[in-house]
């Protein structure tokens, strides 16, 4: 390894270092948030991992297919929260790395493509503060894609590779296995990775390739994990209780679903979006004397990547009122597809060695981005120690009061100045309707009565340490 390569390896490992540590501040800052309360009470009450696993069961039965990461939820919300903030970094690093992973054409150690990897998984990624921060949020998004796109992965390098007749075996059982995870983790972005295996099927085909055991055992597994998630009884309830709500029906009722979609992923997605597109065109301008074929091969990752994203959206239709952070996992092939684009453009005007042109704007809007960023972070960073202090202090309160005999508390909602993009916790707050749904988690979670918030400055007044009460 030259000098040049040991200090590129240096500068990539040393970038996703410091995304894990800072998404580890932001896990540290982050409280409790509405259905973190809910399964934490849950998981309490059943008093064992066999009871966790009956809860986990009958909400399967009754509400919802995502078993796993229910289950994954459920679990660690019964044990000390630092235990998971620390696995939700390493599980938001390792999609990071996995998302560089999948770059092609660049060099085994790519500072550039793990930087432009970072501050898209950051300021790119949907809904970051619900599908990377909230805890059941970060199970049913950030860690479903982490088995999702490592299946992938794992899939996509190894599906040449031929194993002696032991380890073809183990490799079979193992294969399976992931694939059963990741097609029962979440129902568009687990079909758009079933739609992926069928590609690396098809391309197989078509080449005349051998079928390795493993991939055929992959793919089968993706096949009935996906299966399992589907087709949960759950599912059918949820999807009636969802309907009912919808306007229209039919034909007129897809077509409002088709719009709704689409205006989510403008919403969601505009900036990768405008990446991809330029990155298209301008790789179309560098290739325009070669042949058609030569420029779809060259485009042939963006492409597929590309398709993938915009399955994973499209398929939200057939459920009524998706949120915005199911659109996650197809942020993510964006992201892969975006990145790849700027990769290639970059390296074949390197290549030709005729301009430095593409090369300057990309390192140059990199650099920007980049200096947004640190600023982005700090000013949230701290906005965010202020709303877990006041959570904290809320909390505090509430166990007091609890203790002192009082099942009827008031306390005071958080200050509205330390809203931020990283948190959620202010689009389900405490009300001063007891009756409203997150009060009735905060009162379950407590074992209290009845719990309503105020304005801070109206508690202060009346509840606080200058009251006279």
């Amino acid at each position: 390894m030259t000098a040049a390569q040991k200090r590129d390896r240096r500068l990539t490992l040393t970038i996703l270092i410091l995304s894990f540590a800072a998404v580890f501040i932001y896990n540290l800052l982050t409280p409790m948030i509405t259905d973190d309360f809910y399964f934490a009470a849950e998981s309490r009450r059943a008093g064992s991992f066999a009871a966790i696993l009956q809860q986990n069961c009958e909400e399967y039965l009754t509400w919802t297919g995502r078993f796993v990461p229910h289950l994954l939820g459920r679990v660690f919300l019964a044990l000390p929260a630092i235990l998971f903030k620390v696995l939700n970094s390493v599980m938001f690093g390792l999609l990071t790395w996995l998302v560089y992973l999948n770059i092609r054409r660049r060099a085994t150690w790519d500072p550039f493509v793990m930087l432009l990897v970072s501050l898209g998984m950051w300021l790119f990624s949907v809904n970051f503060a619900e599908t990377v921060l909230w805890e059941t949020g970060a199970f049913n998004y950030l860690w479903a894609v982490v088995f999702i796109l490592g299946f992938m992965t794992m899939m996509r390098r190894t599906r040449r590779r031929t194993y002696s007749v032991p380890a073809a075996a183990v490799m079979a059982v193992l294969s399976c296995a992931f694939g059963l995870l990741a097609g029962s983790c979440s129902e568009n972005t687990s079909g758009g990775c079933l739609l992926y295996m069928l590609l690396l099927l098809f391309s197989g085909l078509r080449r005349k390739e051998k079928l390795r055991p493993h991939f055929l055992a992959g793919l089968a597994g993706n096949v009935a994990g996906l299966l399992i998630l589907v087709r949960a009884p759950g599912n059918a309830v949820r999807y009636d209780a969802k309907q009912s709500v919808e306007l229209h029906t039919g034909l007129y009722g897809m077509f409002a679903r088709m719009q709704k979609v689409t205006l989510a992923v403008r919403d969601c997605h505009f900036v990768l979006l405008a990446v991809l597109t330029a990155a298209i065109v301008l790789t179309a301008l560098q290739l325009r004397h070669e042949p058609l074929r030569r420029r779809i091969t060259a485009n042939k990752d963006i492409l597929v990547f590309g398709f993938l994203a915009a399955a994973t959206s499209y398929a939200l239709i057939l459920t009524p009122e998706p949120q915005n952070r199911a659109l996650y996992g197809a942020g993510i092939f964006l992201l892969i597809a975006a990145v790849q684009g700027v990769r290639n453009i970059t390296l074949r005007e390197a290549a030709e060695d005729r301009s430095i042109l593409m090369r300057s704007v990309c390192y140059c809007a990199t650099a920007v981005l980049l200096l947004y960023f640190f600023f982005l972070y700090v000013d949230c960073g701290a906005n965010l120690a202020r709303v877990n202090r006041d959570e904290e202090e809320r909390e505090t309160y509430i166990a007091e009061q609890k203790d002192a005999g009082n099942d009827d508390i008031v306390v005071a909602q958080l200050h509205p100045d330390f809203n931020n993009r990283y948190t959620i916790i202010y689009s389900a707050d405490l009300t001063d309707d007891p009756a409203y749904w997150v009060n009735g988690m905060y009162e379950n979670y407590f074992g209290v009565t009845s719990i309503r918030a105020i304005p801070y400055d109206e508690w202060e007044t009346r509840y606080g340490s200058g009251s006279s009460q």
